[in-house]
């Protein structure tokens, strides 16, 4: 919050290094441009994120970065168990885990809850237990992530296991037999930089195909292939629609990636223009 007075507090006190959601620092950057300043020349060098899903990381960091020129790694924790648990070093996939020898962590078949060998490239639902927390244990609480593990070295030199949180058991939505995870939409997103920030459209409740994403990106990229790579992956329909780079919302906290109709989520202004249009 108060984005205002920390645009002026950043230079004031030589600041260098922030930590926020993902989403923060975009928001914060199109502030400065607002009041007349250019972010970089604030003086930061290094952003950590935390707090959101960071499957969409690739096309937000690569913005954030430019935006900024500074370097941005993103960090794990839960209010459960505690504020940092892993982050990320920069060479290899998923965040090295923190918790040393004070929690344990176990794999779970999110769907029946059948025990998930922890193995190289292993996925599943995460399940923590605290080993030396006294006030407010947890025995092999089920956090609802989905995500998978790396055991194997990375190339920074650590041996300590590796996570990637790829959404949550409570995000899934249902389009008609076929369970489709937000995250694993905006993971096929990021692997082409040619695309910017998205967000997903469900209507109905299970969603009525097709799901109806709406990206990023410039007039001269050819986004046909987009919805074929997703069906042929995600085993469902999608409409993939284009929106102008920079016309999502960046919020100040977390971002809303799905609006559920059926709900009555709010659409993203540009969406619900388009729509309209489209309607009309």
């Amino acid at each position: 919050g108060q984005a205002r007075r920390l645009l002026d507090l950043i230079p004031r006190l030589g600041i260098t290094a922030m930590f926020g959601t993902l989403s923060f620092p975009a928001y914060l950057a199109a502030r400065a441009r607002e009041a007349g300043l250019d972010p970089a020349a604030l003086g930061l060098r290094h952003i950590v994120t935390a707090g959101e899903a960071g499957a969409g990381l690739g096309a937000v960091r690569g913005e954030i970065e430019a935006a900024w020129g500074a370097t941005v790694a993103d960090t794990f924790g839960m209010s459960d168990v505690w504020s940092t648990m892993g982050g990320a070093c920069g060479e290899g996939e998923g965040l090295h885990l923190t918790v040393g020898e004070h929690a344990v962590l176990e794999l779970v078949d999110p769907e029946c809850g059948a025990p998930v060998e922890i193995e190289d490239g292993a996925s599943g639902e995460l399940v923590w237990t605290h080993l030396r927390r006294e006030a407010s244990p947890l025995l092999r609480y089920r956090s609802g992530d989905l995500g998978r593990v790396w055991t194997a070295p990375c190339a920074c030199g650590r041996t300590t296991p590796r996570i990637r949180i790829d959404g949550r058991r409570d995000d899934m939505l249902r389009v008609q037999a076929v369970n489709v995870y937000p995250q694993a939409i905006g993971s096929i997103l990021s692997a082409h930089s040619h695309l910017g920030r998205h967000c997903v459209v469900a209507e109905g409740d299970p969603v009525v195909p097709p799901l109806r994403v709406y990206v990023e990106a410039a007039e001269e990229v050819d986004l046909s292939p987009v919805a074929g790579e997703l069906h042929e992956t995600l085993r469902a329909r999608f409409e993939v629609t284009r929106l102008k780079p920079g016309s999502l919302p960046r919020a100040e906290h977390k971002t809303r990636i799905v609006h559920r109709t059926a709900r009555g989520d709010e659409l993203p202004p540009v969406v619900a223009a388009l729509r309209a249009e489209t309607a009309g």
